[in-house]
């Protein structure tokens, strides 16, 4: 999963710090595809009522899918907003700094 980060050896060096890996994993153990977490037999939880959400999901991400990212609005207690980007990967952040930059100044200026 790291192969394609730009300071991937940075990355390793600091998971290496007690509790540092759990911590980077938990985020992935709380976002099972879509299809795990809302098949027919387990219900969605909804997130707080009104917290406004955005998802952002890359063309290029080999480790989540869209519809996973789509079918979060499911259980959005708020606002929601989608968002699409071309030509980036999983590690959006680094591939589309500004395109994402944008889009996290555009969200937060919608709901101040």
């Amino acid at each position: 999963m790291l192969a394609e980060h730009a300071d991937a050896e940075q990355v390793i060096e600091a998971l290496r710090a007690p509790g540092a890996l759990t911590a980077a994993l938990n985020i992935y153990r709380s976002g099972f595809p879509a299809e795990a977490q809302f098949g027919p037999e387990v219900p969605a939880a909804p997130l707080p009522a009104g917290v406004p959400v955005m998802g952002v999901w890359s063309t290029g991400d080999r480790f989540l899918t869209e519809r996973s990212m789509e079918r979060t609005a499911e259980v959005a207690g708020g606002p929601w907003r989608y968002e699409r980007v071309e030509d980036a990967g999983h590690w959006l952040q680094l591939d589309q700094p500004e395109v994402l930059n944008d889009l996290l100044l555009s969200f937060l200026k919608e709901h101040a």
